[in-house]
């Protein structure tokens, strides 16, 4: 057997300082952890260094889409995984993403069971529409190639979906595991105006695809 790739976790995080440690501490042993702290006003990048974790942090806020980008920028590892600070996915899963990654697949995600929110239903929807037996298509949690996000255009703000169409574009193989999830915390942000901006990108994305 060839030796296991390298493996990079990222994590955006706005003021975590209550469970990033815990986090950090149910991920796997040997894998490098990138917390990509957004500006946070708490001991959030402190934790996380405290727990052995390589901290970016942002000089204003950009938001968890382009927090995981600058997170892929300083990743050293073959594999990527991303996935929230807010308690919503668990550590436990990450090992099942990558067995189904080194497979042959470019891309794995973790499907949730149930999508608390209108807005993430709606966007896992209209991506189904393109991408046959895609469930969950606003998973934060997922695994892919490094070198697969040299083909994908990482500017664009929708991360997640947009991804999975580009990947889909370009031929790439995607696939999705179940995953075991928590209700996330009360103090996640929403921002109804990026939210209606990113439901009408995405449909105009879906449209023209």
């Amino acid at each position: 057997m060839g030796e296991k790739p390298s493996v990079t976790v990222i994590i955006p995080a706005y003021n975590e300082e209550k469970t990033i440690g815990s986090l950090i501490d149910r991920i796997p042993d040997g894998y490098e952890v990138i917390v990509v702290d957004d500006n946070s006003g708490d001991a959030t990048s402190w934790k996380a260094r405290e727990h052995g974790a390589k901290v970016v942090r942002n000089s204003n806020n950009l938001g968890p889409e382009l927090s995981k980008q600058k997170g892929i920028f300083a990743a050293r590892g073959e594999i990527i995984v991303t996935m929230d600070a807010d308690g919503e996915h668990g550590p436990e899963d990450i090992e099942e993403l990558i067995d189904m990654l080194v497979k042959g697949y470019d891309m794995v995600l973790g499907e949730r069971r149930h999508l608390p929110r209108l807005t993430e239903r709606l966007m896992a929807w209209m991506v189904r529409r393109r991408v046959r037996g895609i469930k969950d298509a606003t998973t934060g949690f997922r695994a892919f190639w490094k070198r697969r996000m040299r083909r994908v255009d990482m500017s664009k703000s929708l991360y997640g979906t947009n991804m999975i169409l580009q990947m889909r574009r370009l031929g790439m193989n995607i696939s999705s595991v179940p995953i075991h999830t928590k209700p996330r915390r009360s103090n996640s942000r929403i921002n109804p105006f990026k939210i209606i901006w990113n439901i009408l990108a995405l449909t105009r994305y879906v449209v023209f695809f």
